[in-house]
């Protein structure tokens, strides 16, 4: 299992004078203010670098999908229509149904997926070849043609820092968005001037004798060259104050039970110096019944509804949700009570806010909960709209100091927003990540299934949809259930919200969205549930984009 830990340094010391070269000449007066200009050069150099090897890796692969496509052009048709006809044939032997066999609809389905699983399958082969042709043009794999042009914008950092830099995060990216980047689904790798500077594993150590503190290997020798101290000498810093947690974890890697990883260092928005340090350990994994599916509905109002689906009963597990759906009757008599006692409305809306924010909480710490209320985004993202337009406004006509700068300088309150909302969005998606699967494990789900957000861009009118991280909240649970075991499946979303759970009737006044978005009631059966409730069901349903694709 893989893991990190965020500590803050503060304090920086004075490099010894044995280290220096020449004592005649000028060299690093080490503390925390030429401390964080160091971090600040390097930051500033990664981005850079990164932004540099993500423009190489964009010409390179959009160059081999170029040459590829025609190369599969040329190929003869007959060929390739064995090779579909094969692969066909063999996803045909795996169809156990016989209705599917039955059905035209169905059958075709199958040919197409075959044909672009060949067409895929064909290009990829082609890629490969031209990669091995650029390694005799090259002499060396592109990627280390890469790296290369990396160091040498960070010549003045240790080059296995460096080589980390480029290969976790620049890499890393390409890897896991190449294919989408390619069919212009997403956009290409940009970083900012904060980019984290990469310390490889064995650059720097940890320690806890008279007080926790970390040395760094930062240069390379034109580095020491430059700030005129011997080869070798580190950067020493100590450790700002720790919680408990933390102090047990970075003891685990002093001691060697947990394996130490690389590290990021960087400046905080509030000015203070960041380490990042990531460590691995085996963790003791539970086994998890594979029959039983959790399966997570996301929205507005309620941000995840569960239900869990078992196997083997095949029926829903009952879970209380009376606890978690807010009741309007229920303010509206707070309210009254708030306002016979002589409140203003501010006050009011104050005491309100705080009641559904304990609630809230109360909802979290329930272990019978269905669904996870979005209260807080709500509050959070009406607040920062309301500033976003303000500071918009206002950037019109700005004083002389931030005039003469062109965009960046009038907009740089803006940008404190949104990085604002970056990282509350990415400190709620870790808590309720963390929440849903613990959820998923007490009550032994050992599959979670979830929606294919992947279009929702595109397919949702919902603003909110659109601007809030929920492809994030996703990632987060996904690694997080890997991590103990869960397999996590993503279905087509189409349909579930308007397919009743228990009969499975599909139509569009299932549901009404205008007049009351939380109400579901089926016109064949009659069966009313909480919308969210009802989508969560379908959605923890086995196979249930295949059983919708039958009906139409």
């Amino acid at each position: 299992m893989n893991k990190c830990i965020k500590i803050t340094l503060n304090k920086c010391f004075e490099i010894d004078k044995k280290n220096i070269k020449d004592t005649n000449k000028p060299y690093l007066h080490l503390n925390m203010k030429t401390a964080k200009e160091i971090i600040k050069e390097a930051n500033l150099k990664s981005c850079h670098a990164c932004n540099k090897s993500s423009d190489m890796w964009k010409e390179y692969y959009f160059n081999n999908r170029w040459e590829a496509q025609s190369e599969l052009n040329n190929i003869d048709n007959e060929i390739i229509n064995i090779e579909i006809e094969k692969e066909y044939n063999k996803r045909l032997k795996k169809i156990k149904d016989k209705t599917k066999l039955q059905n035209q609809n169905y059958l075709n389905k199958v040919k197409k997926t075959a044909k672009k699983h060949i067409e895929r399958k064909m290009l990829m082969n082609i890629e490969k070849q031209i990669v091995k042709k650029d390694k005799e043009i090259y002499g060396k794999n592109y990627e280390n043609v890469i790296q290369a042009t990396t160091k040498l914008i960070m010549q003045n950092y240790n080059t296995s820092n460096v080589g980390s830099l480029d290969q976790q995060l620049v890499q890393n990216n390409w890897k896991r968005d190449k294919e989408k980047i390619l069919n212009y689904e997403c956009r290409i790798p940009q970083y900012k001037k904060d980019t984290p500077f990469y310390i490889y594993n064995n650059n720097y150590i940890l320690s806890n004798k008279y007080g926790y503190f970390v040395e760094l290997s930062f240069f390379s020798k034109s580095g020491y060259k430059k700030y005129n101290l011997k080869n070798g000498t580190r950067l020493k810093f100590q450790i700002d104050k720790l919680d408990g947690n933390k102090k047990t974890t970075i003891n685990k890697i002093i001691n060697g039970e947990y394996k130490q990883g690389s590290a990021q260092i960087k400046i905080s928005n509030k000015d203070k110096i960041e380490l990042t340090i990531s460590y691995s350990f085996e963790a003791e994994t539970k086994a998890l019944d594979k029959n039983r599916i959790l399966g997570i509905d996301l929205g507005i109002v309620n941000v995840a509804t569960m239900s869990i689906w078992d196997n083997n009963k095949e029926n829903w597990d009952y879970i209380n949700y009376k606890h978690n759906l807010l009741s309007g009757q229920e303010l509206i008599r707070f309210r009254q009570k708030l306002f016979n006692i002589g409140m203003t409305n501010k006050q009011i809306n104050d005491e309100i806010q705080k009641y559904n924010e304990n609630l809230h909480q109360r909802q979290l710490n329930k272990f019978n909960i269905g669904s996870i209320s979005g209260l807080l985004i709500n509050k959070y993202r009406n607040t920062i709209d309301k500033r976003n337009k303000e500071l918009g406004i206002a950037s019109k006509c700005v004083g002389n100091g931030r005039q003469g700068h062109g965009y960046n300088n009038r907009m740089k309150p803006l940008e404190k927003i949104r990085k604002k909302v970056g990282d509350f969005a990415d400190t709620f998606n870790h808590k309720y990540s963390r929440y849903i699967v613990d959820f998923a494990i007490k009550n032994n789900c050992g599959i979670i299934q979830m929606e294919n957000l992947s279009g929702a861009t595109q397919l949702t009118h919902e603003k909110f949809l659109k601007d809030w991280s929920y492809y994030d909240l996703q990632n987060k649970i996904e690694y997080k259930a890997k991590e103990v075991g869960i397999d996590v499946i993503y279905i087509n979303p189409k349909y579930t919200s308007k397919r009743c759970s228990k009969c499975g009737c599909i139509n569009e006044e299932n549901r009404d969205c205008k007049n009351n978005q939380s109400k579901f009631k089926c016109v064949v059966c009659g069966h009313e549930e909480n919308a969210d409730v009802n989508a969560s069901k379908n959605i923890a349903i086995p196979n249930i984009d295949e059983i919708i694709k039958e009906q139409f």
